[in-house]
């Protein structure tokens, strides 16, 4: 039985083995300024639609990866300046051959939010969503109030959109007026293996078993030859039977 024994203690081995192979070649992350600090002014351009950060020491700033952004946060409440109610949303761009030139790959749903001083508790507001982006795009704050929570960083840059700029269209941004400037948003990216339009890890418990998700299949169980049968002349209960002599008269 040792054989069988062994075999068996060798499967979460193979468990383990199974589960790195079925793991996405990539993971989860952050893109955009992490985590958002407190603001140090209120920055805004007369008619900007986007906000987007092209400078930041120490951040990365656009997708490293093919994937879905499943959130994002926007930085509004506390902080020096007051902001105005507005309706944001999370643009996707995808930078062109021309510098400071954007092509709009994707929107997010807009959200209402109110002026600085009517915020809940808390600083940062976070927006579940399934937007894809790709390797080397980065991330915009949509806007229509034009203004933007803005932290200083020497050697920080901010670009901004003005007028509309639809999904699928091109145009050049401006540079910010002021410099040492970032936007304060970010998004987490996960990967998307099956290409179904949601994050892998959290959006997508059940990824399928397939060679574009990095599955591979197990190996056949080790299992040890059979025990032998044991012989008649062992079994248990199979002895010879005693053979009971009475004495007389009793």
């Amino acid at each position: 039985m040792r054989a069988l024994a062994r075999g068996r203690w060798l499967a979460p081995a193979l468990v383990l083995a199974m589960l790195a192979a079925a793991a996405p070649a990539n993971a989860a992350m952050t893109i955009g300024p992490h985590p958002l600090p407190e603001r140090s002014a209120v920055l805004g351009t007369a008619g900007a639609t986007i906000f987007t950060t092209n400078v930041l020491p120490g951040a990365e700033l656009t997708s490293p990866i093919d994937g879905v952004i499943v959130r994002w946060r926007v930085l509004r409440g506390e902080g020096k300046g007051a902001l105005s109610a507005d309706k944001i949303s999370l643009r996707v761009l995808k930078p062109t051959s021309i510098a400071d030139r954007y092509t709009a790959e994707g929107t997010s749903s807009a959200h209402d939010v109110p002026s600085s001083t009517e915020e809940p508790d808390g600083k940062i507001w976070v927006f579940p969503t399934q937007l894809p982006i790709e390797a080397g795009e980065t991330i915009g704050l949509g806007t229509t109030a034009g203004e933007f929570s803005a932290r200083k960083k020497i050697g920080a840059s901010f670009l901004a959109r003005v007028n509309p700029l639809a999904d699928g269209k091109s145009a050049t941004f401006e540079e910010g007026f002021e410099t040492d400037y970032f936007v304060e948003v970010n998004a987490d990216v996960e990967p998307d293996c099956d290409e179904d339009g949601l994050g892998d890890e959290t959006q997508d418990p059940s990824i399928p078993q397939t060679a574009a998700c990095g599955f591979v299949a197990p190996p056949a169980p080790v299992v040890g030859p059979p025990a032998p049968a044991p012989s008649p002349d062992t079994r248990i209960g199979k002895g010879p039977k005693k053979k009971i002599v009475l004495a007389h008269g009793k």
